[in-house]
């Protein structure tokens, strides 16, 4: 048996749940499993609930019981019980006991006995507090305002003893003293867990300079079970927050308004979100509206945003209203992972991942502000689309989105400018819609469709590569574009689909298993600038392919008369050796049809003939057709048949192969040239080895 307490510490007069885990350790089921619950003094029982559905749990005279009808071996089952904690002055350790008991169990295995303890700590709602550096002591309740007139001469921190239990109030600490430090110093301020509007700290409006300092990012400190976490009411310029941990808020973790913010090495956990929520959409992890910096923080398991920031107004005219850099990291979220509205925001070296492909996160980032900068951004598993663009002039360089379930990049927005990013195992790679778009030394790998779909007018394609996609490579029906030095390797369609008009393609190329380009000219579209002269390029174009075209046909019609001209010289070379008085009819026939040996360092040649070559013909007369030893003919099956079978099926109509005869200094087609009054039997092969 094992067993864990939540909230811990809790607040004094508040409930706290105990939530016990029994094992079936053995190897048999176990029947008639009862688990008994002891609750402390001073503690009220609020509710059991066991994991089997409809279960009875119930108790009487300070006892809770619930009983599982049968536990499979190996097998766990748990039962939680709530109960409201005792008032306390001090720090209280509570101890709850839950023992478990199997009557019998099938298979004659001895009935067994477990129990255990599970301890939780229970915090009042005042406590004593330390000011720094005179080390005076003082106290502090709940829902306190912590002002100027709090502090005496020198004093510039104050300093928490203890944790703090706040679940009958609605705020922790107010802090209304400008250039002062609040010190968690590792504790705990814990709040009511479904109150709207609650706040663990709340930094008073025109508190200007404040530092929060939680003093670890562990479970035992920090801010937990409030609505908001920390909310900043406004005109707090110069608030620092550093080594805070905030867990299971509601509306948002942090909630910051001000200019001039910085947020350090933070850890928001588990904002929920749910009914109990002051600010709509709920489960934010934090926002910000002000000029803010994020920096070496963890935003994880936000349920609808891990980061929004919407500020627009660059006070200080460094071109960065929103600043998030470090070490940051947007993790597991079921969301969004970044919203990015307003203006003038800056990411840099920030891991961005969902909670699966197949989980409930919808995009990595969405960008809806202008003048957004993104630099060595990471988006990962994520259900929806990777970068999702809609505000112009983005910028997005050395950034990699991967194992997303829809689209890895979508650029709607007009101007963006995209360089040496990545896109892998997306639906699409790079889906650009928005006009006058850059897009350079961008690669595109894996993508379950399309690497590139670009219908952006006048946008510019430069040295980007589409690397085995499971569809095109590009597919673009943009007008007035630049298109140069692409690449398509290994893609199973095309490698470029192109269509519109008025663009330019130059040093373009494509490997793939299709065709390497497939254009339709659209004359739907409407004329861009210097049509005239785009035209005459077309033209060019068109003229340099029929060049090529008639220049193939004349190298085929050279290798038809080569052809013709080599049987006549073979016609007469047969008339010269075997005089006709030397042929015996009786035996006008060959002895077997099939290719010569093809040694490996003959190819088929580039062009097929369009009869079957060599052309059939009869012996000479006078040449002697001699009875062939059919173990001969056997043995020269044998050895040639496994050379034939070695090499890969060549499309021809009429495959044209020479090989040189035994005996001979004549290269002869790679079909036996001696063939008998039967050879009109030949068969035309349309594959041959």
């Amino acid at each position: 048996m094992t067993g864990s307490a939540s909230p811990s510490p809790g607040s004094s007069s508040a409930i706290v749940t105990y939530s016990a885990s029994i094992k079936n350790d053995g190897t048999f089921t176990a029947t008639g499993v009862t688990v008994t619950i002891l609750m402390p003094p001073n503690t009220q029982f609020v509710k059991c609930s066991p994991s089997v559905s409809g279960q009875v749990c119930q108790q009487a005279g300070g006892v809770v019981t619930t009983t599982f009808a049968s536990v499979k071996a190996h097998a766990i089952v748990k039962v939680g019980v709530g109960l409201k904690s005792p008032t306390v002055t001090a720090p209280t350790t509570v101890g709850v006991n839950v023992k478990a008991h199997a009557d019998r169990a099938i298979g004659g295995d001895e009935p067994r006995d477990g129990d255990t303890t599970i301890i939780a700590t229970v915090v009042p709602g005042i406590i004593p507090v330390e000011f720094l550096p005179s080390l005076r002591r003082a106290t502090v309740a709940c829902g306190d305002t912590v002002g100027s007139d709090f502090f005496q001469a020198g004093e510039t921190t104050v300093r928490l003893l203890s944790s703090m239990g706040c679940a009958q109030s609605d705020l922790g600490l107010r802090i209304a003293a400008s250039s002062k430090t609040l010190d968690l110093n590792k504790f705990k301020i814990v709040g009511p867990s479904s109150t709207p509007n609650s706040k663990g700290i709340v930094i008073g409006a025109g508190a200007t300079n404040v530092t929060v300092i939680g003093g670890s990012t562990n479970g035992t400190s920090g801010i937990e079970s409030f609505d908001y976490g920390l909310l900043d009411e406004g005109g707090n310029t110069g608030l620092w927050v550093t080594s805070l941990r905030c867990f299971r808020a509601r509306s948002a973790g942090l909630d910051i308004v001000s200019d001039g913010v910085t947020v350090s090495n933070v850890l928001v956990d588990r904002t929920v979100g749910g009914s109990a929520t002051q600010e709509a959409p709920g489960g934010v992890g934090i926002h910000a509206s002000g000029n803010v910096h994020i920096v070496d923080s963890i935003v994880r398991r936000s349920a609808k945003i891990g980061i929004w920031v919407d500020g627009s107004q660059d006070l200080d005219g460094n071109h960065r209203i929103a600043q998030i850099d470090g070490t940051t990291r947007v993790e597991d979220n079921s969301g969004i992972g970044l919203l990015l509205e307003g203006q003038l925001h800056f990411l840099k070296d920030v891991d961005v991942t969902g909670d699966g492909i197949t989980g409930l996160s919808q995009d990595g980032i969405q960008i809806n502000g202008t003048g957004i900068v993104l630099d060595g951004v990471q988006v990962t598993d994520f259900a929806g689309r990777g970068i999702v663009v809609n505000g112009a002039a983005a910028q997005i360089s050395r950034t990699s989105v991967e194992d997303v379930a829809l689209e890895a990049f979508v650029v709607a927005g007009a101007n963006a400018t995209l360089s040496g990013n990545s896109a892998k195992l997306g639906t699409q790679g790079f889906v650009v819609s928005g006009p006058d778009c850059a897009l350079d030394t961008n690669d595109a790998e894996r993508t379950n469709g399309n690497g590139f779909v670009v219908s952006g007018d006048r946008c510019k394609l430069t040295n980007n590569t589409a690397e085995k996609s499971t569809a095109s490579g590009y597919v673009i029906s943009t007008g007035g574009g630049l298109f140069d030095n692409n690449r398509t390797e290994r893609s199973v369609g095309s490698g470029f689909v192109i269509s519109g008009s008025g663009s330019l393609y130059k040093n373009n190329s494509s490997a793939t298993s299709s065709a390497g380009f497939r254009i339709r000219r659209d004359g739907h579209r409407q004329p861009v600038p210097d049509q005239q002269g785009r035209e005459e390029q077309d033209l060019r174009v068109a003229d340099r392919s029929r060049q090529r075209r008639q220049g193939q046909q004349q190298e085929e019609r050279l290798g038809l008369h080569l052809h013709a001209r080599r049987r006549e010289l073979r016609v007469e070379l047969l008339s010269i050796l075997c005089p006709r008085p030397l042929r015996l009819s009786h035996c006008c026939t060959s002895s077997t049809r099939r290719f010569l040996a093809r040694p490996s360092s003959v190819a088929f040649g580039a062009m097929g003939a369009s009869d079957p070559v060599p052309a059939a013909f009869n012996l000479v007369p006078g040449m002697p057709c001699l009875v062939v030893n059919s173990l001969t003919t056997a043995s020269a099956r044998r050895r040639e048949s496994p050379m034939l079978s070695s090499y890969p099926p060549t499309l021809s109509v009429c495959p044209t192969t020479y090989t040189t005869a035994l005996g001979s200094c004549l290269r002869n087609l790679a079909i036996s040239s001696i063939a008998g009054a039967d050879s009109g039997l030949m068969s035309v092969l349309l594959v041959s080895k």
